[in-house]
């Protein structure tokens, strides 16, 4: 999984005490099991958001 060796590599090259951020979008079709998470998003976070960002091909943008 592509995730985990960023996760992996980040950690080796990151200075002790050194800050990383990741900011990852999720699709819905990434991990279908993650569906309910992505339907509540809206009621979950009061921020400004897409609600149709989790749906979009972003490998076809």
């Amino acid at each position: 999984m592509v995730r985990q060796k960023v996760i992996e590599e980040t950690f080796r090259v990151t200075q002790p005490g050194g800050v990383f951020v990741i900011c990852d979008s999720i699709q819905a079709s990434d991990e279908p099991d993650f569906a309910p998470i992505l339907e509540n998003f809206p009621a979950m976070f009061h921020e400004p958001y897409f609600d149709i960002l989790p749906t979009l091909p972003l490998r076809d943008l």
